[in-house]
């Protein structure tokens, strides 16, 4: 009995670290994105946009830079 429930916890540890994983990719890549298009405007780049994805906190990030990439292309 005690050797399936270790082998059950075992399996419930993998699931949680594989998942924890991929979410943090996508979180990551998201804002590596972000992040890499507010480089490109403060080197003066005007038209770039970023896709809106990841969780709705990071789409938020790239909704505003899109934004403020827009402005600034109509305030010059």
């Amino acid at each position: 009995m005690i050797e399936i429930v270790i082998a059950l916890s075992a399996g419930e540890l993998a699931l949680a670290i594989l998942v924890g994983y991929f979410t943090a990719t996508r979180i990551n890549r998201s804002l590596r994105q972000a992040a890499d298009a507010a480089n490109a405007m403060s080197a003066g780049a005007r038209d770039v946009r970023v896709e809106p994805s990841g969780p709705r906190e990071v789409a938020e990030i790239a909704t505003s830079l899109n934004a403020l990439a827009e402005n600034l292309s109509h305030s010059e």
